[in-house]
């Protein structure tokens, strides 16, 4: 078995390897769940002006929480306090699919950052995986984001 310490530093590694990944201001905030009442809001923005569905949704609903632009393809809205998580996927097409998962996943809980304006309290256990993952049911198929803490998630749709 792998010390967590070990997996800890293979998974910056692998960070800082990619970092050429997020060079552009499109993917400059990938991978990362963002606080959206910091750079989050610039982000959301910056989704909302590009996707009208995204736009509607935080119209109708606000602000969430926690912001998570998982692909090129993904963006996922968190609001904690009501337990709800949101997931954009938007096709080759460029239509996008809107899904809300109620209650939020745990391994999602798990990689949040501590923030005492949204109630977050960080992971729910001391053992929590170093690795969360959760999954969305989209028509007709599926999307699965996966967290090596806050700052490494990637998604993959199929």
């Amino acid at each position: 078995m792998i010390p967590r310490r070990q997996l800890a530093l293979a998974a910056c590694a692998v960070l800082f390897a990619c970092g050429g990944l997020r060079a552009t201001p499109a993917t400059r905030y990938q991978g990362i769940v963002l606080d959206a009442r910091n750079l989050g809001a610039e982000e959301l923005r910056a989704q909302s002006d590009r996707d009208p569905v995204v736009r509607d949704y935080v119209r109708r609903h606000g602000a969430p929480d926690f912001v998570l632009v998982a692909s090129r393809m993904d963006l996922e809205l968190v609001y904690y306090r009501d337990s709800r998580l949101v997931h954009f996927h938007r096709d080759a097409a460029g239509t996008t699919a809107v899904k809300e998962v109620v209650p939020l996943p745990t391994p999602l809980v798990n990689v949040l950052p501590v923030d005492i304006r949204a109630g977050t309290p960080g992971p729910l256990g001391v053992d929590a995986p170093l690795t969360n993952c959760w999954t969305v049911d989209l028509a007709p198929g599926h999307c699965r984001t996966c967290c090596v803490g806050p700052l490494s998630c990637a998604t993959s749709c199929g």
